[in-house]
């Protein structure tokens, strides 16, 4: 067999998810001829390690997973020894030793800071809309805020300050975390500074094909599951959730942010994680899901956002979250490219298994953006049928009669593809998959009810409003504990609440158990919601 290197992997890629006798012989060949070829040092590199991770997340026997892991550790090499200028070619690949670069925000930046796997240093910082000496302002101990009144550029103030040029974006880092009880101004003017950071790998763990998780025992493919009853997989019962101690918690959740650090992303609940909140349960088929909702201060009012990453035999394959309340959640699923053409639809409904299962959420909605809206690839990829297969309908009723009469004609014409217009005209509507009863209320819903009340009661007054409906709160349930900043926090929200939907005596209860669950237990004041509606 003779190919070059970019031809090898184009067949490669052919087969790398069919796992017929041939097919496997087929990889086996391919990837002793790839050993042969000398590495590029180009971005086809990155497509070669990308199909190298999709092999060992579906390795057929040990053969294979061994010769992919090969292949794997000569790449790696190979990096490790190449002059920095020449890896510039795989900048933010999340290759081993090949810079990230991006804006971070505050937070992930101090997590950062303290892995040991690499080096975070300011790349630049005179874009800012907000100039530093303003942020100083605000953070530096009084006897010396007359640095400040001086209208010193970056550099010059840093410099008059004393701090060390290879200290100086741990000192930015610390000084705004003097606002960490202001975690909304910590993070607009941490913001307005527009630090681009680099990150520079020390070791190959901090990288995409090594950063798995341990101890995982693989599974081995026979093939690729495209048909399945998915409602009779959203009703099978869960396996107890994994027994962790906290070096192993400590463990998921570096594998999780680091996931996100190498695609140069962030999502709020990997960013602002609550490590007592996370769950991972071991499923069917190599899948482990990681579901984990945000720190208290962090937590958004009435709902929750509730993070998850997926992973593949060990590699993060998939990443996102949803906003539950009740029976009710706003799903997004996103897949690592280089495990697109694997158990797409089988991954999802895994997910909303666990989502379903673990907070009690039988409607789940999607939006637009997910299948086109503003995103060619999903219009391309004709995204609205992976979600319409497994049930999922537009909420516009015209909407779903043209889905309907669009799927008879792909079912019953060969080759049929809808238009892109016709696409284009799905993105109109959110869609949903309802497994209930009846459509449950939106938090949006209860916001305007809220803000009705507000100005009609209280004619816009907002702050006496808090107080009034607070009061009024706390005299009908005897709520005489001192609660925490974060428990006044959710006081206010119930509250505001309680003044719209006319709770009877049990239903007070309810809500003043959710005061104390929120920032402890999210599983259990999700069960609360339940109850209360």
């Amino acid at each position: 067999m003779k190919s070059s290197f970019n031809g090898l992997i184009k067949d490669l890629r052919a087969f790398s998810n069919q796992f017929d006798h041939v097919s496997d012989q087929n990889k086996k060949l391919h990837l002793k001829e790839l050993y042969r070829q000398p590495l590029p040092e180009k971005k086809s590199l990155i497509e070669y390690v990308d199909l190298l991770m999709f092999l060992i997340a579906h390795p057929s026997n040990e053969i294979l997973l061994a010769s992919a892991e090969k292949e794997l550790s000569r790449v790696t090499s190979f990096l490790k020894k190449m002059s920095s200028q020449k890896r510039i070619s795989f900048f933010n690949s999340g290759l081993p030793y090949a810079e990230i670069s991006t804006q971070f925000s505050h937070d992930f930046s101090g997590w950062l800071m303290q892995q040991k796997e690499c080096v975070v240093s300011v790349e630049s910082w005179n874009d800012g809309t907000t100039p530093l000496i303003e942020v100083l302002k605000l953070t530096l101990p009084s006897v010396e805020r007359e640095y400040t009144s001086t209208g010193s550029a970056n550099e010059e103030l840093l410099d008059a300050l004393l701090v060390k040029k290879e200290n100086r974006f741990e000192f930015i880092l610390s000084q705004l975390s003097a606002l960490n009880d202001r975690p909304m101004i910590k993070d607009h003017l941490f913001d307005s500074l527009m630090l681009t950071e680099s990150v520079m790998p020390k070791s190959s763990t901090f990288s995409r094909p090594y950063n798995r998780l341990k101890n995982v025992k693989t599974f081995f493919h026979q093939d690729i599951l495209k048909k399945f009853d998915h409602l009779a997989l959203l009703n099978t019962h869960l396996p107890e959730e994994r027994k962790m101690e906290e070096q192993e918690r400590s463990e998921v959740s570096d594998v999780i942010k680091r996931s996100m650090a190498l695609m140069a992303r962030e999502t709020d609940p990997a960013t602002f994680m609550d490590k007592d909140s996370l769950k991972v349960f071991d499923l069917e088929r190599g899948i482990s899901i990681a579901i984990f909702g945000m720190t208290p201060d962090r937590q958004l009012p009435l709902e929750s956002y509730l993070g998850f990453t997926l992973f593949k035999n060990g590699f993060p394959m998939s990443y996102g979250g949803a906003w539950v309340f009740g029976r009710r959640a706003l799903f997004g699923i996103n897949i690592f490219e280089a495990f697109r053409g694997g158990e797409s639809g089988y991954v999802m409904c895994q997910l909303l298994r666990v989502y379903r299962q673990v907070f009690g959420v039988d409607y789940f909605e999607v939006e637009p953006y997910q299948y086109g809206a503003d995103n060619p690839d999903g219009i391309k990829s004709g995204a609205f049928w992976f979600y319409y297969r497994y049930g999922f309908r537009p909420l516009d009723e015209t909407l779903t009669k043209l889905a309907d009469a669009e799927f008879q004609k792909i079912k019953t014409k060969p080759g049929y593809r809808s238009s892109e217009k016709t696409l284009l005209r799905f993105t109109e509507s959110n869609i949903s998959m309802n497994l209930g009863k009846g459509i449950p209320v939106t938090v949006s819903e209860l916001v305007l009810k809220i803000t009705k009340a507000i100005q009609t009661r209280f004619k816009g007054d907002r702050l006496i409003a808090e107080q009034v409906l607070i009061g009024d709160f706390t005299t009908k349930t005897n709520l005489d504990k001192t609660l925490s900043k974060d428990e006044e926090r959710v006081l206010s929200e119930v509250a505001f609440l309680a003044a719209v939907i006319n709770p009877d005596k049990k239903r007070y209860e309810v809500l003043k158990e959710m005061i104390l669950a929120k920032s402890k237990d999210v599983a259990n004041y999700q069960s609360l919601i339940l109850d209360l509606f």
